[in-house]
């Protein structure tokens, strides 16, 4: 989408965190950016018909102050950040 920009970041490591720096050049976005997180309790969690919600989207939003962010990826997770412009 025009005006946009979409990050997939994805940590494989199955118990620590990944803190990432996101540099967005030539890019002025806006205040907050979209966060889906699919992830589970554990790396080797799945969705059955009995338990469908072991492994979700989780949605929420992070506060962006400038081109650069710090963001922590959740262990085994995958994470797209939606950057609107300004």
């Amino acid at each position: 989408k025009a005006g946009e920009i979409n990050l997939i970041l994805t940590n494989r490591h199955p118990e620590k965190a990944l803190t990432v720096r996101i540099v967005l050049h030539d890019f002025n976005p806006a205040e907050t950016a979209g966060v889906r997180t699919l992830t589970g309790d554990s790396y080797m969690s799945y969705n059955t018909w009995k338990e469908p919600g072991k492994v979700k989207i989780e949605n929420s939003g992070l506060k962006v102050n400038g081109r650069e962010i710090n963001y922590n990826v959740p262990a085994h997770s995958i994470v797209l950040l939606t950057f609107k412009k300004k």
